[in-house]
Formats: C-alpha cells, structure tokens, sequence
C-alpha cells in the first residue's frame, strides 16, 4: 500500500467553490478509480483542506496522478488556491486495521481495512458491518 497526505488552502471566499470541485473529484475517483480510498478533510474553521488517499502500489498511485480526472481538478483549484498544495508519501508504522465507525466515513468505504504492513486486503464487507447497516436500513 502507498499512502499520500496533501494539503492546500483556499481564498476564504472559495470555501464553497472548493467543496464543489473536491466533491466532482471524490465522485470521479469513486468511479474511475473504485479500488481507491480518498478522504477529504477541512481544518475547522479555516479555508485549509487535506486529503488522504490509499493506493494499492506504486502503479495505482501513476495512474490517478496522471488520470483526466485529476487534471482537471488541478485546473479548477488553481484559480482558488493559496499557493501550491504540499504532498507528503507516508509509510504506515501500526495503526488499528478497520475504519468502519469513524464519524464522515461513507458507508461505501467503512468496510474496508488498511492492510499495514501486508500486502492483502479484505474486499466485502465483515459480517458485523452487514448486519449493522441491515439493522439501520431496517429502522427506516
């Protein structure tokens, strides 16, 4: 697994236009790009976003730094950004492996778990997540 950390700030004003543009991205990597784990962040408070994302190996990470969609986020963020957006490779040390229960996770990415320091990856849901968005579904 490769992980990538950007951050960059907006002009106050763009705030909105930002979230607009992150949420087309979001949705294009969704679904150009479905083995992908793309999280998006904004300091509270603050016009400064950070993104962290989940590769599968080096060639995934190619790929979508060289996707259209990508592109094409860079050129609509540019007009708003505060200088150039910083990007940090991290190498995960030890970390706990599910995500499910992190209060913003979609549902669509709850599921999945982070393989630290191994090289497979679960692709379906664990039971206890199944039955848990059974019951909600159910509530409703």
């Amino acid at each position: 697994m490769k992980y990538s950390l950007s951050r960059f700030s907006v002009d106050p004003k763009q705030i909105k236009s930002a979230r607009v543009a992150l949420t087309k991205l979001v949705a294009s990597v969704q679904e150009k790009e479905p083995g992908l784990v793309y999280l998006v962040f904004q300091e509270p408070g603050r016009p400064v976003f950070f993104t962290l994302v989940s590769f599968e190996d080096e060639a995934a990470y190619r790929r979508h730094a060289q996707s259209q969609h990508v592109a094409r986020f860079a050129r609509s963020m540019s007009s708003f950004c505060d200088g150039r957006p910083t990007f940090v490779e991290l190498e995960p040390t030890t970390g706990t492996r599910r995500i499910a229960g992190i209060p913003g996770i979609p549902a669509s990415i709850a599921g999945l778990t982070a393989s630290l320091g191994r090289r497979s990856r679960q692709t379906t849901r664990p039971n206890n997540v199944r039955r848990s968005i059974a019951r909600r579904s159910a509530a409703r």
